[in-house]
């Protein structure tokens, strides 16, 4: 049997990583009270109180390559019925072009387009070493860590993070510049090492081509895949 070229063993290892993405976000909807149920190949989630867009959404079950349009459909029915907007959102990178062709031609359109950088934590892919500055990483919740960088007693930077299915969702809340950007990535990539994840999910990535792609490519990031959230035209 022959051993994989590069580029597909790249690619493997990619949506590897997109489905560790979709296995953070699964958590975190559930552990924010978001209950869910199956409806063919879709996962409706909804919450009881809370009608944030995120934990109200109609999601591709775990691992599926393809959803019939069909499902799609009757998920984003049962999600209605729960008195809720009819939301879709999917990884792009774990599913064809012809997905986003057929959710378009039954009327969904484009709400957000989030492009994610991923990190590795990994002995493959271990944090970089570096001069340290003082900071402060406090458990805020169960789930969530909360990461403070500073100099002097100056703030240079502040972050949340996420915690989930062995990855960590980063919420950058504050930053001097990009020197002190660049502190608190590393900083967070540190924090995360710690808590045991294999994973940094950073969502809003730049381009590779530009400079912030460059440092973050430096950083060990790479910049694949978007998350992607749909509406129905009539619930806009």
């Amino acid at each position: 049997m022959e051993n994989p070229s590069p580029e597909a063993a790249q690619v493997r290892e990619i949506r590897q990583l997109l489905r560790q993405v979709d296995a953070c976000l699964r958590v975190r909807r559930e552990l924010r009270g978001a209950q869910h149920e199956s409806v063919g190949l879709s996962d409706v989630y909804w919450h009881p109180d809370n009608l944030h867009p995120a934990l109200n959404v109609v999601v591709p079950r775990r691992n599926t390559a393809y959803v019939p349009i069909g499902d799609v459909q009757r998920g984003l029915h049962r999600l209605r019925e729960l008195g809720r907007p009819a939301r879709l959102q999917y990884i792009e990178g774990l599913f064809p072009p012809q997905y986003r062709d057929q959710i378009q031609s039954v009327g969904l359109r484009r709400e957000v387009r989030v492009p994610l950088a991923l990190r590795p934590l990994t002995p493959e892919h271990p944090v970089p070493l570096m001069a340290m500055h003082e900071h402060r990483v406090t458990r805020e919740v169960g789930d969530m860590l909360c990461v403070e960088v500073g100099d002097l007693h100056q703030p240079i930077g502040l972050a949340r993070l996420g915690l989930g299915a062995e990855a960590a969702y980063i919420n950058l809340l504050e930053w001097r510049d990009q020197t002190g950007l660049e502190a608190l990535l590393h900083t967070v990539m540190t924090a995360a090492n710690e808590a045991d994840t294999t994973l940094l999910i950073l969502p809003d990535a730049p381009v590779r081509q530009s400079a912030w792609g460059s440092v973050l490519s430096g950083m060990g990031f790479i910049i694949e895949g978007c998350l992607i959230t749909c509406m129905d035209g009539n619930d806009v």
